[in-house]
Parts: structure tokens; C-alpha cells; sequence
């Protein structure tokens, strides 16, 4: 009997003995059944388009589906990859150990004759989540809608088998970009322009949403970078739709392109060459749409870009033409880069006697109103050192159609005041001041005058006559030049 009682003992100290080790740890293998909604990156922008015009045309192109599981420490232990030809659920199966985890999506429309990869698009460094990104294929890659992304990230903590739903959704924003009136213009192509490109976006939900974008050293200055470029039909029906896939401020930029399609800029007022801080400012949102114009008005382009279709038809509504291509005003500048540029803007020209000292350079064109414009520039030798240009218009133009004219490329309003009976008033643009005259004795008539100068310069420049907003040069008043600027009348 005792040996009884002690054999029970001898199990009893054994089973209390296993109780007191730590517990062993039993980690098991659960299944995620993972359903992620297609159409959800898509719905914003309007399905129906993307169905007509990317998944219905025989292209070979479907809706892809990349899956990346990483662990709590984030390692990647699964992914998964499906695409589908319509905007239906599509279903992934993983099967990982019970844990937490972080579950990363991304959607975008595939191409079949690429193996169904990306023609925008490629997936790097999806071993770690600290380092998965998507890039954009080259720095030259111009993203059409077709290259729209949504993505999902979901931190889960799975110990039995589950399902679980994602719903992507879109980042960046679409740009319908319009191209009006260009059926007489010698440009062929279009250009759209941002300050800075992001070329690729971090994925890992611990990087705050304004740092998520990858900028390549040659872009993080503040230089303009092509976004788009395309040829137009030059029909008034042309259409381009643009993604960016940023969100915030941007700084915007677009100019029409000759026959070569090379990044040319064409129009300072629209495509500065400076830094594009003070130009044309817009807030993107993730899942907008953006309604951008380009006009060509015989003489200038004006650009608009908004939130609505109603916004951008009111302004091509109530768009008033320019009165004049804008002059060449980069100071410095050769005789050579003044031909280029007044080229370029479809100007003839003439290159008249000097007979006051210095080198002149004469442009003739009719106006937007069908009155004649004349350019005049003056270099400080006979091939360089642009340091003044005038221009002249009819009267016809008023002072309040030049002002518009000055401000909608910038200038702003610093001053006015009386000289011999004559008023002048004064704008200024970055390093230019331009001087309106008007009533100003120009061949025997009166002219409404515009003199631009450098800044730097503006109180060391000779004088016109005995004050600083007045001259008449000599050669001015010669029969022999004004015969030979009525023979480049149109």
C-alpha cells in the first residue's frame, strides 16, 4: 500500500515539475483567403473610360494585381500576383504562420505582350518592406491614365485561418489637357511641364505620406521636368490625359513644340527657363482630376489648369487673345539668340543701320487685332549684350489691353509718373522693368510705346532725350529706315 501512495507522489511531482518549465511554443499555419476589389482605384476617375479605352480594344492589356505579405520584422514571406480582363474581385491564397503582419497592394493596368508587366511601372526592392518601391521604367517614360496606381496596405494580426478584403486606392491624379486653336500655328506637339518629377514611391506605411515620393539627384532642383509629350491632331479635338503621381503643390508648365518634338521651351510667359516658383501654382489631391487648356491666340499661348471641365470651359469662354507675341528679354542675350527666339515665334525681321552707336535689330508683325507691332532690340556690340528693347503698337491698343497683356505674363504694377507732358508707368518682372508711353511720336504718327530694360540697369542706360523714359534716336527719324520698315509691313 505505501508503495502505492509513493508511486502516486513520485507522478504528482513529475506533473507539477512539468508545470513549473516554461510553456513550449506551438506556432502553426494559417490561410489567408485575400479579396481584393479591382475597381476601386479606377471608380474615381470613371470606370467606364478605362473599360472602353484599355481593357475592350483587343490590346492584350487586364487589371494586375501585386501582393506583398512582410513580417513584424519586415521580411517578405509571400506575395502573389493576378490580373483579370474585367473590374471583378480577384481572389489570393497565402499561407503564412500565425503572427503580425503588414499586407501591401498595388494596382495597375498590365500589358499581356509584356508577360503582363507594367508599361509604366516596375517593382523593386519587395524583399524588405523599409525598401519596396514602385519606379518609373526610365527617367523619359511619359505616364498616360493607362499608368494609374492604387495600392492597399493592411497591418493584420492573423492566428487562425481568415479572410480578409482590400480595396486599393488611388494615388496621384489625372491631367485632361486640352489643345485649342492651333490649326494655323507651325507647332506640332504639346508639352507639359511640372517643377521637379518624382520618379518612384516608397510603400512601406510607416514613411510619412510627403515623404514617400523618390527623387533622383538630377531633379531635386528647382528645374522643369517634362511630364508629357505628344503630337497633335490640331483639330480642336485633341485631348491628352496625363497621370502624376504626386500629391501637393506643384508648379506648372505648358508649351506647344515644333515639328521635332525636343523639349524647346517656347514662351517665357508659359515656360519660363528660370526657376518656376513664381509661375503657375496647383494643389494635386490622390484620386483627382485635374482640366488643364493651352490656347493659341496667333501670338501667344495661354494656359489654364483647374478642378472642374465647367471651370476650363468658362475660362476658354471669356479667354481674351494677347495682344502680341511677348519679346525676348533675356539680358545678355546674342543677336543669334534673338533670331532663334523671334524664329521661333513666327516673326519676320530686318537688321536696320545702327546710326546711333550701337546695334539694332528690327521685327514687324500685325497684332491680334490686325494693327502692326514693331520689335526693336539694342545690343551694346555687334553681336551680343542684348540691353533694351522697345516695342510699338497702334493706339488702337489701349492702355488697359497692354496692362492685361503685362500682367498676365507677370509684371506687376510698381509705379507711374509725368515726363514732358508725357505719362509713363511702370512694371516689373524678376530682373525687367517695363515703362508703358503712351501717345509716343513714333515715324510721323503716335504709338503706344513699351521699353523694356534690365532692372540692374534701368538707371544707368542712356537716356531717352534728357530723361530717363525718354529718347528719340537719330535714325529714327531717317526716310531711309522708315522705307525700309514699311517694306516688312503685313
Amino acid at each position: 500500500m505505501n508503495k502505492i501512495h509513493i508511486g502516486y507522489i513520485a507522478i504528482a511531482a513529475l506533473f507539477m515539475a512539468a508545470c513549473g518549465n516554461d510553456e513550449i511554443e506551438v506556432v502553426k499555419n494559417v490561410s489567408i483567403s485575400y479579396n481584393v476589389n479591382t475597381s476601386s482605384t479606377y471608380e474615381p476617375f470613371g470606370k467606364e473610360n478605362f473599360e472602353t479605352n484599355y481593357l475592350s480594344k483587343g490590346n492584350n492589356n487586364q487589371v494586375g494585381v501585386f501582393t506583398y505579405i512582410y513580417d513584424k520584422d519586415g521580411e517578405r514571406v509571400d506575395s502573389s500576383f493576378s490580373h483579370t480582363l474585367t473590374f471583378e474581385p480577384v481572389q489570393q491564397n497565402f499561407n503564412v504562420k500565425a503572427g503580425m503582419y503588414t499586407i501591401v497592394t498595388i494596382e495597375t493596368i498590365v500589358n499581356g505582350n509584356l508577360s503582363y508587366k507594367s508599361d509604366f511601372w516596375s517593382f523593386v526592392n519587395t524583399e524588405k518592406l523599409a525598401t519596396c518601391q514602385v519606379r518609373v521604367k526610365s527617367d523619359n517614360t511619359w505616364v498616360s491614365e493607362a499608368g494609374v496606381l492604387g495600392i492597399s496596405t493592411k497591418k493584420i494580426e492573423v492566428y487562425g485561418n481568415q479572410a480578409l478584403n482590400a480595396s486599393p486606392s488611388p494615388i496621384g491624379s489625372i491631367v485632361y489637357l486640352s489643345c485649342k486653336n492651333f490649326q494655323n500655328s507651325t507647332f506640332t506637339h504639346i508639352g507639359f511641364a511640372t517643377h521637379n518629377k518624382p520618379v518612384g514611391v516608397k510603400l512601406d506605411p510607416a514613411i510619412n505620406k510627403d515623404d514617400r515620393y523618390v527623387l533622383d539627384e538630377y531633379n531635386k532642383t528647382k528645374t522643369w521636368e517634362m511630364r508629357y509629350q505628344a503630337k497633335m491632331n490640331k483639330d480642336d479635338n485633341d485631348i491628352f490625359r496625363i497621370y502624376l503621381l504626386e500629391q501637393g503643390k506643384i508648379y506648372w508648365g505648358i508649351a506647344p513644340l515644333q515639328e521635332t518634338g525636343s523639349q524647346q521651351f517656347t514662351f517665357q510667359d508659359i515656360f519660363p527657363s528660370n526657376s518656376p516658383d513664381n509661375t503657375n501654382e496647383y494643389i494635386l489631391k490622390d484620386g483627382g482630376t485635374c482640366y488643364a487648356g493651352i490656347y493659341w491666340t496667333g501670338f501667344l499661348c495661354e494656359a489654364f489648369m483647374g478642378d472642374s471641365q465647367k471651370k476650363l470651359d468658362d475660362w476658354y469662354k471669356n479667354l481674351v487673345p494677347s495682344l502680341f507675341k511677348n519679346p525676348c528679354i533675356s539680358w545678355g542675350a546674342t543677336v543669334s539668340d534673338v533670331k532663334s527666339y523671334m524664329t521661333f515665334a513666327s516673326l519676320s525681321y530686318d537688321i536696320a543701320p545702327t546710326g546711333y552707336g550701337d546695334y539694332y535689330m528690327g521685327y514687324h508683325a500685325l497684332d491680334n487685332i490686325g494693327l502692326r507691332v514693331d520689335y526693336q532690340y539694342f545690343f551694346n556690340s555687334d553681336e551680343s549684350d542684348l540691353t533694351e528693347v522697345f516695342v510699338f503698337l497702334d493706339t488702337q491698343n489701349t492702355y488697359d489691353m497692354i496692362i492685361k497683356h503685362l500682367t498676365d505674363w507677370g509684371f506687376e504694377y510698381v509705379g507711374e509718373g509725368i515726363v514732358k507732358e508725357r505719362k509713363y508707368y511702370k512694371y516689373e518682372l524678376g530682373n525687367t522693368v517695363a515703362t508703358i508711353i503712351i501717345d509716343y511720336p513714333y515715324n510721323n504718327s503716335k504709338k503706344n510705346a513699351i521699353r523694356y530694360l534690365p532692372k540692374t540697369a534701368a538707371a544707368n542706360v542712356r537716356a531717352m532725350g534728357a530723361d530717363s523714359f525718354e529718347r528719340i534716336p537719330s535714325f529714327w527719324a531717317n526716310d531711309a529706315i522708315r522705307i525700309q520698315q514699311s517694306e516688312y509691313s503685313e
